[in-house]
């Protein structure tokens, strides 16, 4: 290789790392897009989990993994040890033989997998969920350990999501029971340094951010580990945990010598890496070139020799993934709305109100076109807007009309999300939203503005209530929904099920309505929602996530209703059913729902306008 391309290569390398971009392939408009699947949905607070993607799709074939990306990182910030035993009283030396560890046995095609990791190459394993990559992933474990110098043999499982932690842990403690194995989150408030355990364990299952923050503090260095896996290597991109970890990793490599680049040498100073993927997305991608550059990027961001996929055995793997069939049942909306009609009037006269207020307050440098609001309330848009002029508002100067403006930003938001729930939910729920938000706000500053606000909601609300208990307006999505449930418990009595929803909001709202409907409240239905919102923002506790699933899996529990963290990973294996209520992110979410159960029943998938029913065939 010629010295001076050498040269140029490094420091194009280096200014794609410190910009947090990929490497070494070349910056694409890809990289503009924060890959999270909503800003809007951090913007919605508490009602927000994840909200859709407006991206393109790339039409592939049933068994092409392939997909774009999901939601949302889960971290907490204090790591604690999830380990009974204690974990100061021992030395390397005193680990158990291999010969004690359990034996996996892998299935042809996940020895196919589990093949170039096994010679220590740096790989990414993409296949279907539920192909099993956790037991590939425990093999290429087992084999690096066993021939590993001992106190150099230190492997680190990260994991993007608390709730996964504790699942992924189980399986290695159960399978490498001759090797000391604990796991770290960040969920409970006792701290554990990592570099602590280290020297006294051999395996460590740990979210994310807890290992990044010990590398920022210079606590730890990336060729302390021997073999670092990523769980849902998709993520490692951009601004993530994963990609930032990468980034150490990567400073290493480029700090040594050119000659010191051979995948041997780099073996001796630098950690293997191996991802595990249902899908590497597209990302934004709309056609095969760019779909490829991203795929290329997530490569070149693990330091990926080689993507490790099934090829010779692809017969067999079919044989145990989940592929379900889609029909489409197309399910209108509401015929009359007179809900969404009264509270898109007051948000009308809401917002020219602030234009009014805005006006008082010359603000030279924008125009009073920046204040024009979506027509279309209610929606993605008009979520953008509406958290765009809280920004404007927030730089006027003078106190009162500040005040003002922001009393009636937060009606518009109230009314916003109000007419997100009842595009989904019953009207009554929507209207309890309102009444719910009004009492929580202060009203100590005794504003003209709040008289009026209040004013606006009272003179409607009787005739909102009457409209609220009258059937005509019943939501169809609802109708529907109760129809298909009724059916699939009638048909399979121990059926479990699980209902995708985008908010945790609307997690309660459907959950309140089926406890209140009579075919449905034998279900006993729970929520389960992220640990990234405090319980009052309708979150949850891990605790109160175990104690969900585990009623689930014993069956107290027959139905979840569930954001986006049941997507990701987590091992449902006793439900046959799934269904995406008006909830559509991306491919890989899409790929991932299939594997989140046990495959039982007749494959089929139903949408509805964006509500798609997965069932499930036979194979295991």
């Amino acid at each position: 290789m010629d010295s001076s391309n050498v040269v140029d290569m490094r420091a194009s390398v280096r200014e794609a790392v410190e910009e947090g971009l990929s490497y070494p392939v070349q910056e694409s408009p890809l990289d503009t897009v924060d890959e999270d699947i909503s800003q809007e949905a951090q913007n919605l607070g508490s009602l927000e989990e994840s909200e859709p993607a407006e991206e393109p799709v790339i039409e592939v074939p049933s068994n092409d993994t392939r997909s774009f990306e999901v939601e949302p990182l889960i971290q907490a910030p204090a790591p604690t040890v999830s380990d009974d035993e204690t974990l100061y009283n021992r030395t390397a030396d005193e680990t158990l033989s291999s010969s004690e560890t359990s034996d996996l046995e892998l299935r042809n095609y996940q020895k196919e997998l589990a093949q170039p990791g096994l010679e220590g190459k740096n790989i990414i394993v993409c296949a279907p969920t539920g192909s099993g990559k956790t037991r590939v992933a425990l093999e290429i474990t087992k084999e690096h350990l066993d021939k590993a110098d001992r106190g150099r043999r230190k492997v680190v499982f990260l994991v993007n999501q608390v709730e996964l932690m504790e699942q992924q842990l189980a399986v290695f403690k159960k399978n490498l029971t001759g090797y000391r194995t604990i796991g770290l989150s960040g969920n409970v408030d006792t701290k554990v340094p990592l570099s602590e355990l280290l020297p006294k364990n051999d395996v460590i299952v740990l979210t994310a951010q807890i290992l990044l923050d010990q590398l920022r503090d210079n606590l730890l260095k990336i060729h302390d580990f021997s073999l670092m896996i990523y769980d849902e290597c998709h993520h490692t991109k951009k601004g993530h945990p994963y990609n930032n970890i990468m980034a150490f990793y990567i400073d290493q490599k480029l700090d040594s010598p050119v000659a010191d680049w051979h995948p041997s040498a780099i073996q001796e100073r630098l950690p293997q890496v191996v991802g595990l993927t249902a899908s590497l997305g597209v990302g934004k991608a709309n056609n095969n070139e760019t779909a490829i550059e991203h795929i290329l990027k997530l490569c070149a961001n693990l330091d990926t020799e080689e993507l490790s996929t099934v090829v010779q055995h692809e017969n067999e793997m079919l044989q145990y993934v989940n592929v379900p069939k889609s029909d489409i049942v197309p399910v209108g909306e509401r015929a009359m709305d007179p809900f969404k009609d009264i509270i898109t009037g007051i948000m009308e006269e809401i917002e020219n109100k602030i234009k009014d207020l805005h006006g008082q307050h010359q603000l030279k440098e924008r125009s009073a076109t920046d204040l024009d609001p979506p027509a279309d309330k209610g929606k993605g848009p008009y979520t953008q807007w509406v958290h765009s002029l809280k920004k404007k508002i927030a730089v006027i100067d003078e106190q009162k009309i500040r005040w003002s403006c922001f009393a009636c930003w937060t009606n518009l938001l109230t009314y916003h999300e109000a007419l997100l729930i009842n595009e989904d939910s019953r009207t009554i729920d929507a209207l309890d939203y309102i009444r719910s938000e009004n009492s929580k706000r202060s009203t100590h500053r005794n504003l003209d503005i709040d008289n009026w606000l209040q004013q606006l909601f009272q003179e409607k609300e009787p005739t909102i209530s009457e409209f609220a208990a009258n059937d005509t307006f019943k939501n169809p999505k609802l109708v529907k929904l109760e129809d298909m449930l009724r059916k699939a418990y009638e048909e399979k009595p121990d059926s479990r099920g699980i209902v995708f929803c985008k908010t945790r909001a609307l997690t309660e709202t459907l959950k309140n309505w089926m406890l209140e409907t009579e075919s449905l409240k034998a279900l006993n239905p729970k929520c389960l929602v992220g640990t990234n919102a405090a319980v009052d923002k309708k979150g949850m506790t891990s605790s109160q996530q175990v104690d969900v699933l585990s009623y689930f899996k014993g069956g107290k529990v027959k139905l979840l209703i569930a954001t986006s963290v049941a997507e990701e990973g987590l091992d449902i294996k006793q439900c046959n059913l799934v269904i995406r209520y008006d909830y559509v992110t991306n491919e890989i979410a899409m790929v991932q729902a299939r594997g989140v159960c046990c495959p039982r029943g007749r494959p089929r998938m139903l949408w509805f306008p964006r509500l798609h029913v997965h069932r499930f065939g036979q194979h295991l």
